[in-house]
Formats: C-alpha cells, sequence, structure tokens
C-alpha cells in the first residue's frame, strides 16, 4: 500500500476575509472585571492577566509568575482563558471548579474573577 500527498484546493480568499484574518491577528483587548473590588482592566490576548492588571496599577496578590506558587489563585466565574504554559499548578478538581493561576492565564474572552486578593497600601 503506498501513502501519497493529499492535494487540497482552496477556494481564493476574498478581500473581506483578509480583512477579517487581519484583525484576528491583533483582537481588542478583554475586559476583565473584578466585581468584588468594583474595579476593571483590559488585557491584550496575548498577555497574562497578571501582567496586565500590574501594568495598570492594581497590585493583585503574587510571587512566582510561573504558575508554581499559588498566590494568585482566583476563580473564574465568567469567560474562558488558556494558559501560556502546558500544565499550570492546578488540580483536576480546582479546574473543574472553576480556579484559575492568572500569572499564567491569558483571556479569550471579557472574564469576571473572583477572589483575587488585592493587596491595599
Amino acid at each position: 500500500m503506498s501513502v501519497g500527498i493529499l492535494e487540497l484546493s482552496l477556494p481564493a480568499v476574498s478581500q473581506k476575509n483578509q480583512s477579517a484574518n487581519q484583525l484576528n491577528q491583533n483582537p481588542e483587548p478583554f475586559k476583565i472585571c473584578l466585581p468584588q473590588y468594583d474595579k476593571a482592566f483590559v488585557c491584550a490576548a496575548d498577555d497574562s492577566l497578571l501582567s496586565a492588571a500590574l501594568k495598570q496599577g492594581l497590585v493583585l496578590a503574587n510571587s512566582c509568575r510561573n504558575g508554581t506558587c499559588r498566590t494568585c489563585l482566583c476563580r473564574l466565574q465568567s469567560g474562558q482563558v488558556e494558559y501560556l504554559i502546558e500544565w499550570p499548578g492546578l488540580s483536576f478538581d480546582e479546574k473543574a471548579d472553576g480556579y484559575i493561576l492568572p500569572c499564567v492565564a491569558k483571556p479569550v474572552s471579557d472574564l469576571v474573577l473572583l477572589d483575587w486578593v488585592l493587596h491595599r497600601d
């Protein structure tokens, strides 16, 4: 049995589709809400939640910034995140319960986060 190369014929990309693809490469930042503090910030799709919050003056609990110490552990009430690392320091049960690690999580949508400790000076 021989294995060949499968050739696909794809339709030409229209000007409209090209513009949409260019927009997807640089999407608008997502809104991140912290309702227990009546605060919000914006985060680009390629930035970690922690990094974006710190850049905008929110002093939130953090330490390692690599997903191991769990200092920034908080709960995702709504929205969706992806991780910058393969396996963040969360158990299967914690993930199922909606816990995330903002130091290594990036937004895929607008988010509402609960229980992230805000340090007050």
